[in-house]
């Protein structure tokens, strides 16, 4: 079943999907505001091991796509890695020609208050690099 917000759907992760998020985070400037690690192409091994790592933890691993045309637009997780304490984390990450369009913005405020108000989280753990100024100024609202 997918979700939906003002403008985008947001739908489970499908094994079809791969050449989508290879894609995505195979964009270097992605790279560089996602990961802590070194910019470099993935490899669709790499893009199999992100999504499966998600089977073993209660969540959310889907695609943001456009509402009216069911273009991807990116990628969102939402991650309960502690049921006990009730913690979890979430990821958005969107195709560059979708930034500055408040898209980030608005998964971000349904992901929060999805988490909160259906999943019972009491705390949200968030990662998030310090030149991802786009990434920041939306936390920060929220």
């Amino acid at each position: 079943m997918p979700f939906e917000t003002e403008r985008t759907v947001l739908r489970p992760f499908e094994p079809g999907d791969s050449d989508l998020l290879f894609n995505l985070y195979n964009d270097p400037e992605i790279q560089a505001l996602a990961f802590t690690d070194y910019v470099a192409p993935r490899l669709e091994k790499w893009i199999k091991e992100m999504s499966s790592s998600h089977d073993n933890f209660p969540g959310f691993l889907g695609l943001v796509e456009d509402k009216e045309t069911r273009a991807f637009v990116g990628h969102v997780s939402l991650t309960i890695a502690s049921t006990k304490r009730r913690d979890c984390s979430f990821g958005i990450a969107l195709k560059r020609e979708w930034w500055g369009k408040g898209i980030g913005t608005e998964i971000t405020r349904w992901l929060v208050s999805h988490a909160f108000g259906k999943l019972a989280v009491h705390r949200i753990t968030l990662k998030v690099l310090a030149n991802n100024d786009r990434a920041l100024a939306v936390y920060k609202r929220m």
